[in-house]
């Protein structure tokens, strides 16, 4: 997993918030940021208004999943599948994984396992002033072999 989300050299992704917004402009703006370089994502995607249907309706490069999902998973089988079959619907669409709010060894390998390779949360870093996370960011770091 990468500690950040981001490759070093690449952008960070633009962190799509929809809420109920009308679908046309939303499509078109995205689609226009998109022609830009920009890369989309849907965050704390499985809850609120994160829906399956915003992935029909909207070109998205990356699902971004909730805490929620990740927080128990390595001993909750059922957290586990839904874990599963997020990473795998998100791969089947071309798009990449990150799993917020890895906490644990134990999640970051079963995260890993199903094929997200993208992390965030306490395990890799608590929250950093600039300075400190630039000299961290610029290091090597890859918990998936």
């Amino acid at each position: 997993m990468e500690a950040f989300g981001w490759e070093r050299g690449a952008s960070p992704p633009l962190v799509l918030a929809l809420g109920k917004r009308k679908v046309r402009p939303t499509q078109k703006t995205l689609n226009a940021l998109s022609s830009l370089g920009a890369s989309i994502a849907i965050d704390d995607f499985g809850t609120g208004h994160s829906a399956l249907s915003y992935l029909n309706r909207f070109r998205v490069d990356v699902l971004k999943s909730d805490s929620s999902f990740v927080s128990g998973v390595e001993k909750d089988r059922r957290k586990a599948e839904l874990v599963k079959a997020f990473i795998a619907v998100a791969r089947a669409l071309d798009m990449d994984v990150v799993a917020e709010g890895v906490e644990l060894p134990e999640q970051a390998e079963l995260l890993c396992a199903h094929g997200c390779l993208v992390g965030q949360g306490f395990l890799y870093s608590r929250p950093l002033p600039f300075e400190e996370f630039e000299r961290l960011v610029l290091q090597p770091f890859s918990t998936c072999n």
